[in-house]
C-alpha cells in the first residue's frame, strides 16, 4: 500500500514522500535491545536462506543450451562442460559453507541464555534491518567467493587437460580415478 508522507493531501504537497508501509524501517526510534538469542536465530535463518539460494542457483540458471551441451557426449576434453561443472562446484562449496554457518548460529542461539541483550548497534535492533543487512553482506560475499573458486577450478581443469594431452601417463591416472 502506498501512502503519502507527513502531509496526506497529495494535491497540496507536490514533494510528498512515498514509502511502502510494509517495509518502513523504524531506524530513528530508540528500541529496547533485541535479545541475543533472537538476533542469532534471525541471522541463522537469513544465512540459511542465502545458502539455499547458492545451492539452487546452478540448477535454476541452467538454460536449454547448457543442458543440451552437457548431455552431448564428447570424445575429448570439453571446456564448456568443465566451466559448467566448475561453476556448479563453486556454488555448492559456498552454499555448503553458508549452511554450516547457519547451523552453528542456530546452535549458538539455543545455547545462549534468553535474557542476554545483543551487542548489535541500535540500527540493527529491528529484525527487518538485521535480516536486510545479513542478506546484503552474505549474498555479495558468497557470490564473490563463488567466482574466485570457479576461476581457480577452471584454471586447474584446463591445466590438467593440457598436461594430460602431453603426458599419456597422466591421462591414464585421470581415467583410473573415475
Amino acid at each position: 500500500m502506498w501512502r503519502a508522507g507527513p502531509n496526506r493531501d497529495m494535491r497540496n504537497n507536490l514533494c510528498a514522500t512515498f514509502y511502502i508501509s510494509a517495509f518502513r524501517l523504524p531506524i530513528g526510534r530508540l528500541r529496547a535491545a533485541m535479545p541475543l538469542q533472537l538476533a542469532l536465530t534471525l541471522t541463522a535463518a537469513s544465512v540459511g536462506f542465502v545458502s539455499a539460494g547458492f545451492f539452487s542457483f546452478g540448477a535454476i540458471s541452467m538454460g536449454p543450451e547448457e543442458i543440451c551441451l552437457q548431455a552431448t557426449p564428447f570424445w575429448d576434453f570439453s571446456e564448456p562442460v568443465a566451466r559448467a561443472l566448475s561453476a556448479q562446484r563453486a556454488q555448492n562449496i559456498v552454499g555448503a559453507t553458508l549452511l554450516v554457518i547457519a547451523f552453528c548460529l542456530q546452535v549458538a542461539a539455543v545455547v545462549v541464555p534468553p535474557n542476554i541483550p545483543s551487542p548489535l548497534p541500535q540500527r540493527l535492533q529491528d529484525w527487518r534491518c538485521l535480516v536486510l543487512v545479513v542478506f546484503l553482506i552474505a549474498t555479495p560475499t558468497g557470490y564473490a567467493v563463488s567466482l574466485v573458486l570457479e576461476s581457480l577450478a577452471i584454471e586447474k581443469a584446463l591445466a590438467l587437460s593440457k598436461q594430460s594431452k602431453s603426458s599419456p601417463s597422466l591421462e591414464n591416472k585421470l581415467l583410473c580415478r573415475t
